[in-house]
Order: C-alpha cells, then sequence, then structure tokens
C-alpha cells in the first residue's frame, strides 16, 4: 500500500489561499466546517470552524461550509 501524502501550496504573490472543508454525521443530519486563509508566504490571514445544523447530506455540509467562508 502507497502512502499519499499532500501538502499545502502557496498561492501566487498577492493571492489569498482559502482552504476550506466539511463533515457530515448522517445519523444527526448535522457536521462541521472549518477554513483557513493564508498567504503567499504562509502567513495564516484567518482561521475559523463552526457547526453545521439541519444539512440534508454531505454536499450540502460542503456548499454550507464553502458559503459561509466567502
Amino acid at each position: 500500500m502507497q502512502k499519499h501524502v499532500s501538502s499545502w501550496l502557496k498561492p501566487p504573490t498577492d493571492f489569498i489561499k482559502l482552504n476550506v472543508d466539511a463533515v457530515f454525521l448522517d445519523e444527526l443530519k448535522e457536521g462541521g466546517s472549518g477554513l483557513i486563509a493564508r498567504d503567499a508566504d504562509g502567513n495564516i490571514l484567518c482561521a475559523a470552524a463552526g457547526r453545521l445544523t439541519a444539512q440534508s447530506g454531505a454536499d450540502q455540509a460542503v456548499a454550507t461550509a464553502l458559503l459561509q467562508a466567502i
């Protein structure tokens, strides 16, 4: 089995990179989200996490997280 190693790639100069993710718990119909924004030097500009309620599925949880992020 091969290990997949991922690493953060910096954005171009004068850009901000926003990473967003979400988790969904089907039995509870809720989940959570998180985000981090970094500049081209890797400096953290903003980070947040929160609870997502009344979600119909994982796709909605990710969409809600993206909407909250922007």
